[in-house]
């Protein structure tokens, strides 16, 4: 209701594991939750806070990157234009494609990057 979107795990509805919040406001965080507390956060924003997948999207042609949205698009993940840019929206997408077709939102490392990638361009 007040804009704000967690994508993560949950236990006995609190958020307890890791996840990302994204703020109604533009800023994302990547946390450790405990309980519905965070800690071991990482990140301001949808340009740092998932540095690596960012790195691994722009890496991509223009035209993977927009089949990327595309699809997203299709699936009701991603509103904005498609462009083939990187911002909060792409993040956003990928980080729910990620949570409810691998299981995992844990996106720090490049094979977990990869595979996510793959995964949407199939």
């Amino acid at each position: 209701a007040d804009g704000n979107k967690y994508v993560g795990q949950y236990k006995d509805g609190k958020r307890n594991g890791q996840g990302f919040y994204f703020f109604s406001d533009g800023r994302a965080d990547f946390c450790t939750y405990a309980d519905d507390k965070d800690s071991n956060c990482i990140g301001t924003n949808a340009y740092d806070v998932a540095v690596t997948l960012k790195k691994q999207f722009l890496a991509l042609s223009a035209y993977k990157r927009e089949k990327i949205q595309a699809n997203f698009k299709r699936r009701n993940l991603y509103t904005s234009s498609i462009d083939g840019q990187w911002g909060r929206g792409t993040l956003m997408a990928l980080v729910e494609f990620s949570s409810k077709n691998l299981g995992t939102v844990d996106l720090q490392s490049a094979s977990m990057s990869k595979k996510l990638l793959d995964a949407v361009l199939r």
